[in-house]
């Protein structure tokens, strides 16, 4: 999905879903070891997302309350890849890690 596309979503009123929907998508691109590996090295999920796209998504988000929670992205992960939450669970960096990832996402969205 297109930065644009997430942004006019956000505008309907659906920004918790589709911030966890894009959180959960970024984790969903790997393996439980890939998974373990990122949380490990300390790796930001969202790294590779060029500055541009940020740019026209803060554009397109506007003033909308961002609210990406930890809780949102587990029970997502739940439903859909237990995999993954076993080793975020699991691991003994996990949670903190994953707390540091919403808060990365959330910044660059200010």
């Amino acid at each position: 999905m297109k930065l644009e596309d997430v942004g006019k979503i956000l505008a309907g009123g659906f920004g918790d879903r589709v911030l966890t929907g894009m959180a959960v998508s970024l984790l969903e691109e790997s393996t439980p070891e890939g998974c373990y590996e990122w949380i490990r090295d300390n790796h930001s999920l969202i790294e590779g997302v060029p500055d541009e796209d940020w740019a026209k998504y803060r554009e397109i988000a506007g003033s909308i309350k961002v609210d990406l929670t930890r809780d949102n992205i587990i029970s997502q992960l739940r439903k859909h890849r237990l995999d993954l939450l076993g080793v975020i669970l699991n691991h003994p960096s996990g949670i903190n890690w994953l707390d540091q990832q919403v808060a990365e996402i959330k910044k660059r969205l200010e």
